[in-house]
């Protein structure tokens, strides 16, 4: 089954483009995906930079200063997105742990893997010191110790102690830890990052009555109570940068208000997801603006505004979307 969608236009400039917009969207996922993206980007940064406030077991057990990987790689996350998919990428050789067992070898010529064993060694190459030299121990293990404890028998005229700075490995190989990266759930989540087109498609049915119903989620509440009137979240390209440039980010100077543009669908449907506990759009400004909207669908009889509040995060459970569905079928029909 096949489905296309055609929409003549004419007359008003700014709809003919917002109108163009969401026909681009829907037809090339390219922003899409990028929008998706930039949604798990951010997610895995978030996660990586907690991790690097809590995970330093090797560096706490050698009482050494933290080498601070996991927030480089927090930092060096990235992201893209193509017709085909949405890509995030990670710089960091220790993620790859997520996925499963990782075996290291030794590279560059070398025989061995140098594993350190003091505070003084930690995150320092065995070669920054001169005078180091290897050292056999029991059971086959070798060792980089001091030059003056390498011999056993210097090591017996010590009363058989010597410092291990690093042991010697030909491989290591490390467990897989899924910790390392968000849940597959929270990925999934990330398909929220077509949120930037629900809202194009709420803003575009404002403009145009053949788009006879909207379904929202997660998708707004009134410019003074997205926290606390810092609208900067809202003026990136893919969202309205004019906030930024034009209006200053200063809610009071913004033409428009989300209950207006609620208001402006009457007598057409309106359902959003708005979930109590999400940290981005403010529930009681949401039911501001549906109050305020009310009133004037009110005008064209029943109003059919719906505002569903699941008591979770920043989410479209699975009741709620269920609940969207047949809606759309009951007021479609």
């Amino acid at each position: 089954m096949s489905i296309s969608l055609q929409i003549d236009v004419s007359g008003d400039e700014q709809v003919i483009k917002l109108l163009g917009r969401l026909r681009g969207a829907l037809t090339d996922t390219t922003e899409l995906h990028k929008s998706i993206g930039s949604y798990a980007e951010t997610l895995t940064r978030q996660h990586l930079t907690t991790l690097a406030q809590t995970r330093h077991d090797t560096a706490d057990r050698l009482g050494a200063k933290r080498s601070g990987h996991l927030a480089r790689a927090a930092e060096g996350v990235s992201s893209r997105g193509t017709q085909e998919a949405a890509f995030v990428k990670v710089v960091s050789p220790g993620i790859a742990r997520a996925f499963g067992d990782i075996t290291i070898t030794p590279k560059n010529g070398s025989k061995y893997l140098t594993i350190p064993a003091t505070a003084e060694a930690y995150n320092r190459r065995a070669r920054t010191f001169n005078d180091l030299r290897v050292a056999f121990f029991g059971r086959g293990r070798l060792a980089l110790v001091k030059a003056e404890q390498s011999s056993l028998s210097d090591r017996k005229a010590s009363g058989g102690r010597s410092e291990v700075y690093y042991w010697l490995k030909k491989t290591v190989t490390q467990k897989q830890d899924r910790s390392l990266l968000p849940p597959d759930d929270d990925f999934a989540a990330a398909a929220q990052g077509i949120k930037a087109y629900i809202r194009l498609l709420r803003a575009a049915a404002a403009f145009d009555e053949r788009l006879r119903a909207v379904v929202s989620s997660c998708g707004f509440t009134p410019f003074q109570d997205y926290y606390g009137g810092k609208v900067a979240g809202w003026t990136s390209d893919r969202y309205m940068p004019r906030i930024r440039d034009v209006y200053g980010n200063a809610p009071d100077k913004i033409p428009f208000d989300f209950h207006e543009i609620l208001a402006a669908l009457a007598p057409r449907g309106f359902f959003s997801n708005s979930p109590a506990g999400d940290g981005n759009f403010d529930l009681g400004g949401v039911r501001k603006a549906f109050a305020a909207a009310r009133e004037v669908h009110a005008l064209f009889g029943e109003p059919r505004l719906v505002l569903r509040t699941p008591d979770c995060g920043h989410d479209f459970p699975e009741p709620e979307r269920l609940a969207a569905y047949e809606w759309l079928d009951a007021v479609l029909k």
